[in-house]
């Protein structure tokens, strides 16, 4: 979407600047900058593109570095938003280059957010390299406190976890849209909404979805983005179920996309895609094939990239719904393909890393072998001095390395000794800590009842203790043997089990388990029989009859 574009070309301060003096140069980075958010304001796509040409342009005549950092580090994300992606990470690279002389936290944030979008859109998209750029960004942007860089970024790193799918993208999304608020700016208030509101339909929370579509609709209104909340709008629709109204908000944001100026193609792609899908669901398998058809030859025409898997997928289910199972064999080959392709790529780098491994592993071993060489030469060297003053020599040496290794040797088990006792003493500190942390872990997930939380995970616990993820799995694993999600099914069954010993009846097992924190009863079943070798339904009539027998005899 435009605006989401127009977000990440956020304006760069000079709050952070650790130079001193703003000179005059800045005043006219200020004037650009001034005029780009004026274009983003307005929604001009083809205006704020064109200023920023221009204030590229300009820094390449008679401008300082610091100019010249600043042009880079708006140019390059435009490039690689416009789908220029090597063009764009040269720009970066040069921003970088010229960055080194100038230590702005507000620069790099900027210009590892650029990288993190050109990894997100390269060929073989690197969405490792491309998180952990837009975490290096996020962590310049927190240290010069500029809460519309930091906001931007968050969203950019939602906006990559909506991309491959993970929900945990919703907590980057809602920080995004809190540190927003502060700043006043509806671009980046909208862009942070509209990746809260991707999470929640990631999700299937529809009745969420629609109330943070409804604050994207009062922050910007729908005459300003009105076919990206259409799209949200359909989708909203089509996870409820309602079909029809969600083909009419499809068809109204195809109708602007198709007729509107400075359209971007990513945005016709996602209307078309959109309607494929609801056809799909419609039963009209054809039309929605034409319409997937339509995406691959914009994609193919404008360069845009698409989720190739979503596409055979749908392709393969209409045409198994049309009865053409060769049809439907070859998208799902070309899926497969697509998967296998990309296992390969990762393949290939883990390869290439193993190469240059085994190249420096040669170099070393070669250059210990010249090494060798060198030595045999000033052996044969000293043979012919004399095979008596050699022996001499020998002796006096042999005498002098012994006494050394001798000294040394009581030095190196002096340390040893020493670095033994610190190594215990450092050991035991660590035992006690994930002794306590652990003792934390179990009254937190029993007392305080946390276990019940469906959405209990590693993360959100080491949040709520204020501790790190790792140092939970440590404590969990050295104390229990077990992993976090492992310990934390062990505590709800073993409350399964009191709870199903207890007199109380147990009659509704989903909903018992929802209140254990189970999302599913399969869920529960499997996790109940792994721990205690039984059904659900035999454990408890086994308990019923423990509590009656008694009363019986």
């Amino acid at each position: 979407m435009a605006f989401a574009i127009a977000a990440i070309l956020i304006c760069m301060t000079v709050s952070c600047h650790r130079g001193g003096t703003i000179n005059s140069e800045m005043k006219e980075i200020e004037q650009y900058s001034s005029s780009i958010d004026s274009a983003i304001d307005s929604g001009n796509v083809e205006r704020y593109s064109q200023l920023i040409k221009e204030f590229y342009n300009d820094s390449q005549e008679d401008h300082s570095n610091l100019f010249r950092v600043y042009a880079a580090s708006y140019y390059g994300q435009l490039l690689i938003m416009g789908g220029q992606l090597d063009q764009g990470k040269a720009i970066l690279d040069e921003a970088l280059k010229f960055s080194a002389d100038f230590p702005e936290d507000t620069i790099w944030s900027v210009i590892y957010n650029g990288y993190g979008l050109y990894y997100q859109a390269v060929k073989n998209q690197n969405f490792f390299a491309a998180i952990e750029c837009y975490l290096k960004a996020i962590d310049f942007a927190r240290q010069c406190n500029d809460k519309h860089v930091l906001a931007s970024i968050m969203s950019s790193l939602a906006m990559l976890k909506n991309a491959v799918e993970d929900t945990t993208g919703l907590k980057y999304a809602l920080e995004a849209y809190q540190t927003a608020e502060k700043t006043g700016d509806n671009n980046i208030l909208t862009y942070a909404a509209t990746n809260v509101i991707r999470q929640m339909l990631l999700r299937k929370d529809t009745t969420e979805a629609e109330k943070w579509l409804n604050t994207l609709r009062k922050i910007r209104p729908s005459s300003h983005m009105p076919s990206a909340t259409h799209i949200m709008q359909a989708e909203i629709y089509r996870i409820a179920g309602n079909y029809e109204k969600a083909m009419q908000y499809a068809d109204l944001a195809i109708a602007i996309v198709d007729t509107a100026k400075n359209v971007l193609p990513g945005e016709k792609t996602t209307a078309y895609f959109e309607k494929a899908l609801n056809l799909n669901a419609l039963g009209r398998y054809e039309e929605s094939n034409k319409w997937a058809d339509k995406i691959y030859e914009l994609s193919k025409r404008e360069f845009v990239a698409i989720q190739e898997t979503n596409m055979a997928d749908l392709h393969a289910k209409n045409y198994e719904h049309l009865g053409d199972f060769k049809k439907a064999h070859e998208y799902r080959k070309k899926q497969s393909e697509v998967l296998e392709k990309k296992y390969k790529t990762d393949r290939y780098n883990i390869m290439k890393a193993r190469e240059v491994a085994l190249e420096v592993a040669e170099k070393e071993a070669e250059i210990e072998k010249q090494r060798e060489h060198a030595r045999m030469l000033r052996w044969t060297l000293w043979g012919t001095l004399g095979f008596c003053a050699l022996l001499a020599i020998l002796c006096l040496h042999i005498y002098s390395v012994y006494k050394k290794e001798q000294k040394l040797m009581e030095v190196v088990v002096e340390r040893a000794q020493k670095d033994d006792e610190i190594e215990e003493k450092r050991e035991s500190q660590v035992n006690d800590r994930h002794a306590r942390l652990f003792q934390r872990i179990k009254h937190e997930l029993n007392d305080q009842k946390m276990i019940h939380d469906a959405n209990l995970s590693r993360e959100s616990l080491a949040e709520h203790l204020g501790t790190n993820r790792t140092y939970i799995s440590e404590a969990i694993s050295m104390m229990t043997g077990m992993s976090v999600p492992q310990y934390i099914n062990h505590l709800r069954i073993s409350e399964a089990e009191r709870r199903l010993r207890a007199p109380d009846d147990v009659s509704n097992f989903t909903e018992f388990g929802h209140s254990l924190g189970f999302t599913s009863l399969s869920a529960f079943q499997a996790a109940f029989k792994r721990q205690t070798g039984m059904t659900l339904s035999a454990y408890r009539d086994i308990a019923k009859k423990q509590l009656t027998s008694p009363k019986t005899e």
